[in-house]
């Protein structure tokens, strides 16, 4: 947002001192409105007449303006004396908000680049710097992606350390690929979990096991439901 500058002492300035003092309010009270409206309008220094009265000037303050020299009169309206010396002009204020907003899409950049390995976006990184790469054609949104496990109850979980743009791995740094194989070694790690926890079924005998039937030469009725501990 553009800024209407006023000088700290610009109260005593030549000028404004040649202005009538019952007079030297109203016309600096207009000077000022008009300003502010040129500032926020990028008119650099162009008053039209309609709007001195219109933010609440006086083309009497207007005419004393004149003779200070402070306003120069042009078709249709006021002009500010020297308006480029101490306010920015439209030009400048342009060129600030391209330089801004291009610092702005440099940082973007910078920053989508460090989320995604610090490589830019189509390209790998190679012992000699970056070179392009072929990206994966957009998958089509009606087939099952290969790379992604539904699970029992609606979920899903990756079939593999890898993203699903490098299905089969890439020597070339992948965040996302990282992330996939943290994701696939707690799941490894939390299935291992499982199979610790979950006990061996026992294994029943069966009557030719049994001790006791090879001894009375029939089967033992105390055996025939024992299991193997």
């Amino acid at each position: 947002m553009p800024w209407f500058k006023v000088d700290d002492g610009f109260y005593s300035h030549p000028k404004v001192l040649t202005i009538p003092r019952e007079a030297r309010a109203a016309a600096i009270g207009t000077w000022t409105l008009c300003g502010t409206w040129a500032a926020k309008h990028e008119q650099d220094g162009v008053i039209p007449k309609h709007i001195v009265e219109e933010v609440g000037g006086s083309t009497v303050g207007a005419d004393a303006l004149v003779r200070a020299k402070l306003w120069r009169r042009r078709a249709g309206g006021y002009v500010f004396h020297d308006w480029q010396t101490y306010q920015p002009t439209k030009a400048e204020l342009d060129e600030r908000r391209a330089a801004e907003a291009k610092r702005k899409a440099e940082y973007r950049a910078r920053k989508s680049r460090q989320d995604d390995g610090d490589v830019p976006a189509g390209q790998g990184r190679t012992d000699g710097g970056t070179e392009a790469v072929s990206q994966p054609s957009r998958p089509d949104p009606t087939r099952p992606d290969p790379s992604i496990e539904v699970l029992e109850g609606g979920g899903t979980k990756s079939s593999g350390p890898f993203c699903p743009r490098h299905p089969h791995g890439t020597e070339k740094p992948c965040l996302a690929c990282k992330r996939a194989r943290l994701e696939w070694e707690e799941l490894d790690a939390l299935a291992a979990r499982e199979r610790d926890r979950t006990p061996t079924p026992p294994k029943l005998l069966r009557p030719e096991e049994c001790e006791h039937t090879r001894a009375a030469g029939g089967y033992c009725p105390d055996c025939l439901g024992r299991v193997a501990s």
